[in-house]
């Protein structure tokens, strides 16, 4: 625990890096999956669940798997809202100075 004045939280931000770090073995299993874009929840073929039900992989670890993957997809939609954001607040500021600059003109 660190105790640093004005932070109020501490969270995984978009590092998707961190998923192949932590869960090499369920990437690894996942590579047997019936299809590319498996999400190790109830389709058929998936090499993962096999794991599962065969005891090669507890299900905490696949629980925990799946949560982390839950977080960054979150954190990563957050971030694309305050980009979204950003970008009207510049565009908003640009059309603004298009008027002003329109209307500069007429003035003449």
């Amino acid at each position: 625990m660190i105790d640093n004045p004005g932070l109020r939280e501490v969270g995984i931000g978009t590092a998707s890096s961190g998923i192949a770090e932590t869960f090499p073995d369920i990437l690894k299993l996942a590579t047997g999956c019936r299809f590319s874009d498996c999400h190790h929840e109830q389709e058929p073929g998936c090499a993962v669940l096999e794991a599962l039900r065969s005891g090669k992989l507890i299900s905490s670890r696949l629980e925990n798997y799946h949560r982390l993957v839950r977080e960054l997809a979150f954190e990563q939609e957050k971030a694309e809202i305050g980009l979204a954001r950003s970008e009207r607040r510049r565009w908003k500021g640009i059309t603004k100075l298009a008027k002003e600059i329109k209307k500069g003109k007429e003035d003449f």
